[in-house]
């Protein structure tokens, strides 16, 4: 190859070189903007997780309450119960 002609190439390669550093610069801007989008989507889910987490305490802590009061109920039942059986056997009610 002549000298002209090794410079023609050597120019090109140089345009080529630019061109595909060009094309990278864009890959990678795209691809930083992808990321963006996913980070936000990832901090959406874990948004949404620490609300579902938060409502799903909040029922527990019903769930307790409502055992309680069941036990309570429990509790007041027997000695209704027991008080009523204990009525029953006086001698008033004895046949």
């Amino acid at each position: 190859m002549r000298r002209g002609e090794q410079e023609i190439g050597d120019e090109e390669m140089r345009i080529r070189n630019q061109a595909g550093l060009k094309n990278m610069a864009k890959e990678k801007e795209r691809f930083e903007i992808l990321l963006e989008e996913i980070k936000g989507k990832v901090d959406l889910v874990l948004e949404g997780h620490g609300v579902l987490d938060k409502k799903i305490e909040d029922v527990k802590d019903m769930v307790r309450e409502v055992d309680l009061k069941v036990e309570d109920t429990g509790k007041a039942v027997k000695q209704i119960s027991k008080t009523l059986d204990e009525h029953v056997r006086q001698p008033a009610h004895v046949v």
